[in-house]
């Protein structure tokens, strides 16, 4: 399931978590982006946060999307993919 919004403890959560540090592919650290065309989504599996979505509308028809799914959560990456789309 993906909702919208994150909390602030979630949204560290994933910043901190290594694997999704390791990752990251350009020279910017790992950190929130705070700007009004940036919007989280909360990803979960059952009751457990499995990490996040990063949404940034880049102008009215172009949308650049972020996964920041735990490496436990990689195993559902479709159906959260899919559920973030939606």
């Amino acid at each position: 399931m993906v909702t919208l919004g994150i909390s602030q403890q979630h949204l560290l959560e994933v910043y901190q978590d290594p694997y999704i540090a390791r990752v990251g592919h350009d020279h910017r650290p790992a950190a929130p982006i705070d700007h009004p065309n940036a919007i989280y989504l909360s990803a979960w599996v059952g009751n457990s946060f499995a990490g996040a979505f990063l949404v940034i509308q880049q102008s009215a028809v172009e949308l650049e999307l972020h996964a920041l799914l735990k490496k436990s959560a990689l195993k559902h990456s479709r159906e959260l993919g899919f559920a973030c789309l939606a």
